[in-house]
């Protein structure tokens, strides 16, 4: 088996970006249908609060172990065959999804095996997307690959709202299915490739580790946004309201998102994304206060703009400080220190009573903001 070098590749940069930025949109498209619902559609089916987030947790545990085996394993398959298994054990966690009052799945399998399609596509989607972007460009490529799902993401929430109000669940778990399965053919309009990967052993790196800080906290933040949708919920408790905050999220992130990507590559990325972690941290620490869909909907557009705006300084400095080490390996260890910091998230939030749940996950992400103003370039 031939395995292509990380540094030295006879292929067109700008159509293998392009096929991942197609391959990325109609899967977002057909996430962005349901996953807001999910755990909103589970409660309606008469799961505990806990037991949703048993569901998130067991997800975060599973990327955790299978994060290093997805790295070895593309080694073998390639990362587009890699990114392609992950769409078939998608659509079976949707049909599981689908069946599930009939056949009453165990919720935690349903966890485990979301975790598991997600290792098996954001591995290899972010490593190919790294080890194909152009240096100088790191920022405003970046941009592009946080903006498109969201441009998805302006209309599909209300799309599924409309599904789920006019048809049911399972009509919307279809045609999400329909369209994931057609996010595959993109990815082959190029050659697939294989990389090696250092020996686990390799994972907790000097240069990995001093990343640490920045993947743990985004996890922190990732988790707590994850969790806002259930937050305006159980607020509001309004399909409708829900699905467009969700658009309204996806608007401010696309604003937002060319013009950081652009201004990140003419300036320090890291001062860049400190001033957006102080934006973050005045967000939360003042969410913790809020009530009432007026404000809900004022800190939804805010969290929009905030949390696209520091993924993209992030992950581009990232990509641009590693751009001659091995990105499979960062890849692998950024999904793991990331899923560490969201499930450290969840079990606060099965711990903590209800009543001051989402506060306290709120404070702890302005702590998590706040931490990102101390982190050193070294």
């Amino acid at each position: 088996m031939n395995f292509a070098n990380l540094h030295h590749m006879h292929v067109n940069f700008k159509d293998e970006i392009i096929e991942l930025y197609s391959a990325r949109i109609l899967r977002a498209f057909g996430y962005a249908l349901i996953a807001i619902f999910i755990p909103i559609y589970l409660l309606n089916l008469g799961y505990s609060f806990q037991i949703v987030l048993m569901f998130f947790l067991m997800k975060y545990i599973l990327i955790i172990i299978m994060s290093p085996l997805v790295g070895v394993f593309q080694r073998f398959f390639g990362l587009k065959h890699t990114m392609m298994l992950s769409t078939v054990f998608l659509v079976i966690f949707f049909i599981l999804l689908y069946s599930i009052v009939d056949y009453n799945w165990n919720i935690l399998l349903l966890g485990a095996l979301s975790g598991f399609e997600l290792t098996l596509f954001w591995i290899p989607m972010n490593s190919d997307f790294s080890i194909h972007m152009k240096k100088d460009k790191t920022g405003s490529e970046t941009g592009l690959l946080v903006i498109i799902p969201r441009i998805a993401a302006v209309i599909a929430p209300f799309i599924g709202a409309l599904i789920i109000i006019n048809y049911e669940f399972n009509v919307l778990l279809i045609a999400a299915c329909l369209i994931i399965i057609s996010s595959i053919f993109p990815l082959f309009l190029t050659k697939d490739k294989h990389y090696k990967m250092m020996p686990i052993s390799k994972l907790f790196s000097k240069h990995n580790n001093k990343y640490f800080w920045i993947f743990f906290s985004k996890g922190i933040i990732a988790a707590t946004m994850l969790l806002w949708p259930l937050f305006i919920f159980f607020t509001v408790k309004d399909y409708m309201f829900v699905g467009g905050l969700a658009t309204l999220q996806a608007l401010a992130g696309i604003a937002v998102g060319l013009l950081i990507g652009k201004f990140s590559d003419k300036t320090n990325p890291i001062k860049l994304f400190k001033k957006i972690a102080l934006l973050s941290f005045l967000i939360w620490s003042t969410a913790i206060f809020i009530s009432g869909p007026f404000l809900i909907t004022i800190y939804s557009f805010l969290l929009g703009i905030s949390f696209v705006a520091f993924c993209i300084p992030t992950f581009a400095f990232i990509c641009k400080d590693s751009y001659h080490k091995n990105m499979i390996e960062l890849m692998v260890y950024r999904e793991i220190i990331l899923s560490i910091s969201r499930a450290l998230v969840i079990i606060i939030a099965i711990i903590l009573p209800f009543e001051i749940m989402f506060q306290s996950l709120f404070a702890l992400s302005a702590v998590a903001s706040f931490s990102l103003l101390l982190f050193k370039e070294k």
